[in-house]
């Protein structure tokens, strides 16, 4: 499996597309990222774009993830499923 070291993503909040620089990456079923946000996503369905490999969709337990699920100053681990990014782990959606 593809696995990374910490990253960060300093897109600004209201971009959708989330870039991250993760050196020789290959876009792969099962490749794990962990990243940190710098800002809180404002954007309407935010894609996460791991070295150059292509934008790809995140979602959170089977859904499209909302705006402000992703919040400035946490560390989230994605997972790739061969389509999308899939947000694990438990997030606080109303903080």
């Amino acid at each position: 499996i593809n696995t990374l070291p910490y990253n960060t993503c300093s897109t600004a909040a209201g971009t959708a597309a989330k870039t991250v620089s993760a050196g020789d990456f290959a876009l792969e079923t099962g490749a794990t990222v962990i990243v940190k946000f710098t800002n809180t996503n404002s954007a309407a369905n935010p894609t996460l774009n791991v070295s150059g490999t292509g934008a790809k969709a995140i979602y959170y337990k089977g859904a499209a993830i909302a705006a402000s699920y992703l919040k400035a100053n946490y560390v989230y681990t994605f997972i790739y499923n061969g389509t999308q990014w899939d947000l694990i782990g438990e997030i606080n959606i109303y903080e």
